[in-house]
């Protein structure tokens, strides 16, 4: 054994290629990115705006039947309290006329 430590890998002289062993790039030289078609572009827009008002629309008419609900009740709510004040008003005057009387 010896007190020398381990090579990394890229440390080692016996792990590296040689110049000479080294491959050429099969795809030739680096080519520059392309950026994205404007069609692609245009197709993609359009999509996402169809999606997006497909799901605005039907949340909105999903919020349609609450909003009659609620309209409804309202006015089964005002009924009630027309109800309530037309008996304390007739109570009012049943206790004037029995207190008067």
């Amino acid at each position: 054994m010896s007190n020398e430590e381990p090579l990394m890998p890229d440390e080692n002289p016996a792990l590296q290629p040689a110049e000479e062993e080294q491959l050429p790039d099969p795809n030739g030289p680096p080519q520059p990115v392309k950026g994205p078609s404007p069609i692609r572009s245009a197709v993609t827009a359009v999509v996402c705006l169809m999606i997006g008002g497909t799901l605005f629309t039907m949340c909105s008419i999903e919020c349609c039947p609450c909003m009659g609900a609620t309209r409804s009740s309202k006015l089964e709510w005002q009924k009630r309290q027309q109800q309530i004040q037309q008996a304390w008003e007739e109570d009012q005057k049943s206790s004037s006329e029995n207190a008067g009387g």
